[in-house]
């Protein structure tokens, strides 16, 4: 499986607030990894309420989708600017990057 669809996340939904079943046993019965609950519920818990939403994340799913590998400019990522460190010589920047 590639992407999670919005029945998986309305399992996960349910089973979260339930709390009756840790994220490894999701992920096993979901037959995905850990790992991809993990991320699923850091990048897609509501932050007003503080809560995972199975609509809301695959709303945020689609609209994340829809900027993947666009050069339009993509409203989820933080564009981080690039500082040279100070006091280092020329020499040494080409093995700093």
């Amino acid at each position: 499986m590639k992407n999670l669809q919005l029945y998986h996340r309305k399992v996960i939904q349910r089973l979260i607030e339930d709390k009756s079943f840790t994220v490894a046993e999701i992920a096993e019965g979901l037959e995905v990894s850990p790992s991809t609950i993990y991320r699923e519920l850091k990048r897609n818990t509501n932050p007003k309420t503080k809560k995972y939403e199975a609509e809301y994340a695959h709303k945020l799913f689609l609209a994340r989708k829809k900027y993947a590998g666009s050069k339009k400019k993509n409203p989820f990522r933080k564009e981080i600017p690039i500082q040279k460190p100070r006091n280092m010589k020329p020499s040494t920047l080409i093995n700093y990057f």
